[in-house]
């Protein structure tokens, strides 16, 4: 199999061939501007009658169905401010399946359907898979969340680099205890 040939997203797909199978496309909320031409493109390059997309997106805003998580949490905060940032830098993270599925019907796509799960903050769920999940998410989401916050917040909230690593180091606290029952959906 040749190695995956890197290309803009947003830019001219004339190089892409027309006959793919599926594609997938996982945390672009953020990244794109222009979603309803993105999906054409793809639409444009996927097997007619065959071919299938697969898009996995995380909805950043903190679930709790005990409400073991305080409402004025850091984590809270911290997805509030997020979403606002990326929403005035244009590329907006908020997660809206039902635009997401109108988007995808005006491309073209057609059996469009949505299977949400849990991404639990910390592995405070009994169940082993989910808990094991939980681990993983935490570290991965801990170690980048500083890089995933710093820019946007500081160029599109005015904030200083200082209070966004304190509301990070707040987050951070909280997303390791495991009295808080949060989640996210993806």
């Amino acid at each position: 199999m040749a190695p995956p040939k890197p290309f803009d997203l947003e830019g001219s797909w004339d190089t892409v061939d027309l006959d793919w199978d599926f594609m997938h496309v996982r945390t672009l909320f953020g990244s794109i501007q222009n979603w309803p031409d993105l999906y054409k493109k793809m639409i444009m390059h996927l097997k007619p009658g065959w071919g299938c997309m697969e898009q996995v997106e995380i909805d950043w805003v903190p679930q709790c169905d005990d409400d073991s998580l305080p409402t004025d949490s850091a984590l809270s905060q911290w997805a509030s401010k997020l979403l606002d940032a990326m929403d005035q830098y244009g590329r907006p993270m908020r997660v809206n399946p039902e635009k997401t599925r109108q988007q995808l019907a005006l491309a073209g796509f057609v059996d469009i359907s949505e299977t949400v799960i849990r991404a639990c903050y910390n592995p405070w769920p009994e169940d082993a898979t989910e808990k094991e999940a939980a681990r993983w998410f935490n570290v991965g989401l801990s170690s980048g969340l500083t890089a995933l916050s710093c820019a946007p917040m500081v160029r599109m909230l005015g904030m200083s680099k200082e209070e966004v690593e304190g509301l990070c180091v707040r987050v951070n606290k909280e997303i390791c205890m495991l009295s808080y029952h949060a989640y996210c959906r993806m």
